[in-house]
Protein backbone atom coordinates (compact mmCIF):
# COMPACT_ATOMS: atom_id res chain seq x y z
CA UNK A 1 0.00 0.00 0.00
CA UNK A 2 1.34 3.40 -0.90
CA UNK A 3 0.32 6.68 0.63
CA UNK A 4 -0.28 9.51 -1.80
CA UNK A 5 -0.85 13.00 -0.49
CA UNK A 6 -2.02 15.35 -3.22
CA UNK A 7 -4.26 17.73 -1.26
CA UNK A 8 -3.56 19.04 2.26
CA UNK A 9 -6.07 21.14 4.19
CA UNK A 10 -4.83 23.46 6.92
CA UNK A 11 -7.45 25.43 8.85
CA UNK A 12 -6.31 28.69 10.43
CA UNK A 13 -7.64 31.15 12.95
CA UNK A 14 -4.45 33.21 12.42
CA UNK A 15 -3.20 32.47 15.94
CA UNK A 16 0.49 31.69 16.56
CA UNK A 17 -0.49 28.02 16.97
CA UNK A 18 -2.25 27.99 13.60
CA UNK A 19 0.65 29.85 11.97
CA UNK A 20 3.01 27.12 13.23
CA UNK A 21 0.72 24.41 11.80
CA UNK A 22 0.50 26.37 8.53
CA UNK A 23 4.29 26.45 8.23
CA UNK A 24 4.45 22.72 8.92
CA UNK A 25 1.73 21.99 6.34
CA UNK A 26 3.37 24.24 3.74
CA UNK A 27 6.71 22.49 4.18
CA UNK A 28 5.03 19.10 3.89
CA UNK A 29 3.11 20.22 0.79
CA UNK A 30 6.34 21.39 -0.82
CA UNK A 31 8.14 18.15 0.04
CA UNK A 32 5.43 15.89 -1.42
CA UNK A 33 4.28 18.19 -4.23
CA UNK A 34 0.77 18.55 -2.80
CA UNK A 35 -1.67 21.40 -3.22
CA UNK A 36 -2.28 23.28 0.03
CA UNK A 37 -5.81 24.35 0.89
CA UNK A 38 -5.79 27.06 3.56
CA UNK A 39 -9.10 27.57 5.30
CA UNK A 40 -10.67 30.06 7.68
CA UNK A 41 -14.16 29.73 9.10
CA UNK A 42 -15.99 32.97 9.81
CA UNK A 43 -18.65 32.92 12.51
CA UNK A 44 -22.24 32.94 11.37
CA UNK A 45 -24.49 35.64 12.75
CA UNK A 46 -26.52 32.86 14.40
CA UNK A 47 -23.30 31.65 16.05
CA UNK A 48 -23.07 34.94 17.86
CA UNK A 49 -26.64 34.84 19.19
CA UNK A 50 -25.58 34.31 22.83
CA UNK A 51 -24.04 37.78 22.59
CA UNK A 52 -26.00 41.00 22.49
CA UNK A 53 -25.59 43.37 19.55
CA UNK A 54 -23.56 45.67 21.82
CA UNK A 55 -21.27 42.81 22.90
CA UNK A 56 -20.65 41.80 19.28
CA UNK A 57 -19.77 45.33 18.30
CA UNK A 58 -17.57 45.72 21.36
CA UNK A 59 -15.76 42.43 20.58
CA UNK A 60 -15.01 43.66 17.08
CA UNK A 61 -14.47 47.29 18.15
CA UNK A 62 -17.34 48.79 16.14
CA UNK A 63 -19.78 51.58 17.09
CA UNK A 64 -23.13 50.35 18.41
CA UNK A 65 -25.05 51.54 15.35
CA UNK A 66 -22.73 49.76 12.88
CA UNK A 67 -24.68 47.11 10.88
CA UNK A 68 -23.87 43.49 11.76
CA UNK A 69 -23.77 42.42 8.11
CA UNK A 70 -21.08 45.06 7.51
CA UNK A 71 -19.04 43.65 10.42
CA UNK A 72 -19.09 40.24 8.75
CA UNK A 73 -18.18 41.73 5.37
CA UNK A 74 -15.26 43.55 7.02
CA UNK A 75 -14.09 40.34 8.71
CA UNK A 76 -14.17 38.53 5.35
CA UNK A 77 -12.05 41.31 3.77
CA UNK A 78 -9.47 40.99 6.56
CA UNK A 79 -9.29 37.22 6.00
CA UNK A 80 -8.93 37.74 2.24
CA UNK A 81 -6.02 40.17 2.79
CA UNK A 82 -4.29 37.74 5.14
CA UNK A 83 -4.78 34.90 2.67
CA UNK A 84 -3.38 37.04 -0.16
CA UNK A 85 -0.19 37.58 1.87
CA UNK A 86 0.11 33.85 2.63
CA UNK A 87 -0.52 32.88 -1.00
CA UNK A 88 2.11 35.35 -2.22
CA UNK A 89 4.70 34.09 0.27
CA UNK A 90 4.10 30.37 -0.26
CA UNK A 91 3.76 30.64 -4.04
CA UNK A 92 7.29 32.06 -4.08
CA UNK A 93 8.37 28.80 -2.42
CA UNK A 94 6.72 26.82 -5.21
CA UNK A 95 3.65 25.70 -3.28
CA UNK A 96 0.25 25.61 -4.95
CA UNK A 97 -2.27 27.28 -2.62
CA UNK A 98 -6.04 27.36 -2.68
CA UNK A 99 -7.66 29.65 -0.07
CA UNK A 100 -11.08 28.73 1.30
CA UNK A 101 -13.34 30.97 3.37
CA UNK A 102 -16.36 29.34 4.95
CA UNK A 103 -18.92 30.51 7.46
CA UNK A 104 -20.33 28.36 10.23
CA UNK A 105 -19.13 26.05 12.98
CA UNK A 106 -15.39 25.47 12.47
CA UNK A 107 -15.16 21.71 13.05
CA UNK A 108 -18.22 20.98 10.94
CA UNK A 109 -17.06 23.22 8.08
CA UNK A 110 -13.53 21.76 8.12
CA UNK A 111 -14.86 18.20 7.85
CA UNK A 112 -17.27 19.18 5.07
CA UNK A 113 -14.51 21.00 3.16
CA UNK A 114 -12.30 17.91 3.45
CA UNK A 115 -15.04 15.79 1.88
CA UNK A 116 -15.92 18.35 -0.81
CA UNK A 117 -12.32 18.86 -1.94
CA UNK A 118 -11.25 15.22 -1.58
CA UNK A 119 -8.54 16.15 0.93
CA UNK A 120 -5.89 13.52 1.67
CA UNK A 121 -4.60 15.02 4.94
CA UNK A 122 -5.72 17.69 7.37
CA UNK A 123 -3.01 19.49 9.34
CA UNK A 124 -4.52 21.34 12.28
CA UNK A 125 -3.16 23.22 15.28
CA UNK A 126 -4.05 22.13 18.75
CA UNK A 127 -4.07 24.90 21.30
CA UNK A 128 -3.36 22.53 24.15
CA UNK A 129 -6.20 23.64 26.39
CA UNK A 130 -6.89 21.33 29.28
CA UNK A 131 -9.27 21.11 32.19
CA UNK A 132 -12.11 23.60 32.43
CA UNK A 133 -11.00 25.65 29.41
CA UNK A 134 -11.17 22.49 27.27
CA UNK A 135 -14.58 21.54 28.65
CA UNK A 136 -16.05 25.02 28.14
CA UNK A 137 -14.48 25.84 24.80
CA UNK A 138 -14.40 22.34 23.35
CA UNK A 139 -11.77 21.40 20.86
CA UNK A 140 -12.12 22.00 17.15
CA UNK A 141 -9.10 19.77 16.53
CA UNK A 142 -10.61 16.95 18.60
CA UNK A 143 -13.89 17.12 16.68
CA UNK A 144 -12.06 17.18 13.35
CA UNK A 145 -10.01 14.12 14.35
CA UNK A 146 -13.20 12.31 15.32
CA UNK A 147 -15.20 13.06 12.16
CA UNK A 148 -12.71 13.72 9.35
CA UNK A 149 -12.88 11.53 6.25
CA UNK A 150 -9.08 11.42 6.04
CA UNK A 151 -6.04 11.30 8.35
CA UNK A 152 -5.54 14.31 10.61
CA UNK A 153 -2.16 15.51 11.81
CA UNK A 154 -2.40 17.65 14.93
CA UNK A 155 0.41 20.11 15.51
CA UNK A 156 1.20 21.57 18.91
CA UNK A 157 3.21 24.79 19.00
CA UNK A 158 6.63 24.03 20.56
CA UNK A 159 6.15 26.86 23.07
CA UNK A 160 3.12 25.00 24.45
CA UNK A 161 5.17 21.94 25.36
CA UNK A 162 6.95 22.65 28.61
CA UNK A 163 10.07 20.83 29.74
CA UNK A 164 8.15 18.96 32.42
CA UNK A 165 5.59 17.65 29.95
CA UNK A 166 8.34 16.37 27.68
CA UNK A 167 10.01 14.52 30.56
CA UNK A 168 6.72 13.04 31.76
CA UNK A 169 5.90 11.80 28.28
CA UNK A 170 9.19 9.92 28.13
Amino acid sequence: MSLTIERILVPTDFSPDADHAMHYAATLAKDVGAELFIMHVLPEEEGLLPFSRGEIQEMYDYPLDYPLDQIFDDLKKVVERRFAAIVTEETKRGIRIRPLIYSGKPAQEIVQAAMLHDIDLIVIATHGRTGLAHVLLGSVAEKVVRFAPCPVLTIKHPDRVQGNQRKQAL
